[in-house]
């Protein structure tokens, strides 16, 4: 046997698995990378199996800076958490990346911070008249894209910002089986409630209550409130369109004072007050 072609064949054989491994590697790297979500360095984890990822989301939020990420895996979380700073908090997949606030307390509250983005979650079990998400005098936030089931009032919105006007976007979200409320407006003005599914709720699907003016309520399917689909008291300025309001004791009921609120051009049908 010739020395030299047995090297050089021995040389040909290690670069060629040289490159397809190094082909292997480079594939394997593509798709993890397609399938790990990642932001930039002001971003925070929790859950995964990241160095560094918290374990908890209210640990994550508590270290968190003003504008930062917080991205949370797929998981159950039982937590009540407190939103003091601007974030965006965002869930790996709505259907599987649940909060559960175990019948305690609100599960999400944002207590004073303004343009809080809140995406992606199941949004459980709130405490004996409180809320799967709570604003509490906070502006401009957006609450998104989220399942929310199992609360006393789904989402409340109350005075907020020092001047009561809060422009809160409540969009995308299914809300149901809300005992009180689906979503409540309370003294908090210039808000949007849109493309929501709001059903199978004890007693009323949405309320504008009490100087809730200047709101736009439009596209949302709203359906199975035993006793109103939309309730509005001391509100005017408000806009109610293009809504499926259907199967509620009444569909649309204002009363005490409510003026120049513009409801048309929605479906509403086969609403029977329980008498």
């Amino acid at each position: 046997m010739n020395i030299n072609k047995f090297f050089q064949k021995g040389w040909a054989v290690t670069i060629v698995s040289f490159f397809i491994l190094l082909s292997l590697v480079s594939a394997t790297g593509k798709l993890i990378t397609e399938n790990m979500q990642t932001f930039d360095g002001d971003s925070l984890y929790v859950g995964g199996i990241g160095p560094g990822n918290y374990s908890t989301i209210q640990d994550a939020i508590d270290n968190a800076s003003e504008n930062n990420i917080i991205y949370v895996y797929s998981g159950t979380y039982y937590e009540n958490i407190v939103i003091a700073t601007t974030i965006d908090l965002v869930g790996e997949d709505r259907s599987t990346t649940i909060i559960d606030g175990d019948n305690e307390k609100d599960v999400v509250k944002i207590n004073r911070a303004d343009e809080v983005t809140i995406s992606g979650f199941t949004i459980q079990n709130s405490g004996e008249f409180k809320a799967g998400v709570y604003l509490y005098k906070s502006a401009d936030c957006v609450i998104s894209d989220n399942l929310i089931v199992d609360n006393p009032y789904g989402i409340y919105v109350y005075k907020n910002a020092s001047n009561g006007f809060s422009h809160t976007t409540i969009s995308d979200n299914i809300i149901l089986r809300s005992s009180v409320f689906g979503v409540w407006l309370y003294k908090s003005s210039k808000n949007v409630i849109s493309n929501n599914v709001i059903s199978d709720g004890e007693v009323y699907g949405i309320g504008l209550c009490f100087w809730s003016t200047d709101s736009i309520v439009n596209g949302n399917t709203i359906s199975n409130n035993k006793i109103k689909g939309i309730v509005g008291r001391y509100v005017y300025n408000d806009e109610i369109f293009e809504n499926i309001i259907e199967d509620n004791g009444y569909g649309i009921h204002f009363m005490n004072a409510a003026s120049n609120n513009g409801i048309h051009d929605n479906n509403i049908n086969n609403n029977i007050p329980i008498i």
